[in-house]
Protein backbone atom coordinates (compact mmCIF):
# COMPACT_ATOMS: atom_id res chain seq x y z
CA UNK A 1 0.00 0.00 0.00
CA UNK A 2 2.89 2.34 1.24
CA UNK A 3 4.30 1.90 -2.44
CA UNK A 4 1.12 2.19 -4.40
CA UNK A 5 0.22 6.09 -1.96
CA UNK A 6 3.73 7.10 -3.49
CA UNK A 7 3.24 6.17 -6.85
CA UNK A 8 -0.47 8.21 -6.39
CA UNK A 9 1.66 11.58 -5.18
CA UNK A 10 3.85 11.30 -7.52
CA UNK A 11 0.91 11.59 -10.39
CA UNK A 12 -0.40 14.30 -8.36
CA UNK A 13 2.44 16.11 -8.34
CA UNK A 14 3.37 15.72 -11.70
CA UNK A 15 0.42 16.88 -12.73
CA UNK A 16 -0.04 19.70 -10.62
CA UNK A 17 3.45 20.95 -12.36
CA UNK A 18 3.01 19.82 -16.13
CA UNK A 19 0.90 22.40 -17.96
CA UNK A 20 1.50 19.89 -21.15
CA UNK A 21 -1.10 18.51 -23.37
CA UNK A 22 -1.48 14.96 -23.79
CA UNK A 23 -0.29 13.23 -26.15
CA UNK A 24 -3.85 12.60 -27.39
CA UNK A 25 -4.57 16.57 -26.86
CA UNK A 26 -7.36 15.55 -24.88
CA UNK A 27 -6.14 17.21 -21.98
CA UNK A 28 -3.50 18.99 -20.52
CA UNK A 29 -3.33 22.11 -17.92
CA UNK A 30 -6.26 21.93 -16.26
CA UNK A 31 -5.13 21.16 -12.68
CA UNK A 32 -2.02 24.03 -13.35
CA UNK A 33 -4.70 26.59 -13.77
CA UNK A 34 -6.86 25.07 -10.64
CA UNK A 35 -3.59 24.93 -8.41
CA UNK A 36 -3.03 28.49 -9.28
CA UNK A 37 -6.93 29.25 -8.64
CA UNK A 38 -6.45 27.88 -5.20
CA UNK A 39 -3.16 29.72 -4.57
CA UNK A 40 -5.42 33.37 -5.77
CA UNK A 41 -7.19 32.34 -2.42
CA UNK A 42 -10.84 33.25 -3.19
CA UNK A 43 -12.36 29.75 -4.05
CA UNK A 44 -16.08 29.22 -3.81
CA UNK A 45 -16.27 25.48 -3.33
CA UNK A 46 -13.92 25.58 -0.27
CA UNK A 47 -10.23 24.35 0.76
CA UNK A 48 -11.00 20.52 0.23
CA UNK A 49 -13.35 20.28 -2.49
CA UNK A 50 -10.89 22.83 -4.58
CA UNK A 51 -7.89 20.84 -3.26
CA UNK A 52 -9.84 17.35 -4.10
CA UNK A 53 -10.73 18.73 -7.65
CA UNK A 54 -7.26 19.67 -8.24
CA UNK A 55 -5.24 16.33 -7.21
CA UNK A 56 -8.17 14.61 -9.20
CA UNK A 57 -7.40 16.39 -12.49
CA UNK A 58 -3.30 15.97 -11.57
CA UNK A 59 -3.93 12.77 -11.72
CA UNK A 60 -6.12 12.19 -14.90
CA UNK A 61 -3.44 14.38 -16.65
CA UNK A 62 -1.13 12.59 -15.50
CA UNK A 63 -3.18 9.25 -16.78
CA UNK A 64 -3.77 10.65 -20.21
CA UNK A 65 0.38 12.12 -20.98
CA UNK A 66 1.24 8.09 -20.08
CA UNK A 67 2.77 8.50 -16.50
CA UNK A 68 2.81 5.71 -14.29
CA UNK A 69 -0.74 6.05 -12.06
CA UNK A 70 -2.64 3.67 -9.67
CA UNK A 71 -5.53 2.28 -11.77
CA UNK A 72 -8.23 3.16 -8.03
CA UNK A 73 -10.88 1.74 -9.30
CA UNK A 74 -9.96 2.04 -12.58
CA UNK A 75 -7.29 3.85 -15.04
CA UNK A 76 -10.56 6.50 -16.61
CA UNK A 77 -11.33 7.11 -12.55
CA UNK A 78 -7.79 6.88 -11.32
CA UNK A 79 -7.96 10.66 -10.16
CA UNK A 80 -10.79 10.03 -7.27
CA UNK A 81 -9.09 8.20 -4.61
CA UNK A 82 -6.14 10.71 -4.68
CA UNK A 83 -8.10 13.60 -5.15
CA UNK A 84 -9.87 12.91 -1.59
CA UNK A 85 -6.86 11.61 -0.10
CA UNK A 86 -4.39 13.74 -0.66
CA UNK A 87 -7.01 17.07 -0.25
CA UNK A 88 -8.19 15.13 3.47
CA UNK A 89 -4.23 14.87 4.00
CA UNK A 90 -3.66 18.28 3.65
CA UNK A 91 -6.99 19.83 4.96
CA UNK A 92 -7.35 18.03 8.08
Amino acid sequence: MKERLIKMQNAVTEGLNDASEAPSGISGGDAVKMKAYIEAGDVLSGSIISDAMACSMATSESNARMGVIVATPTAGAAGILPGVLFSLHKNT
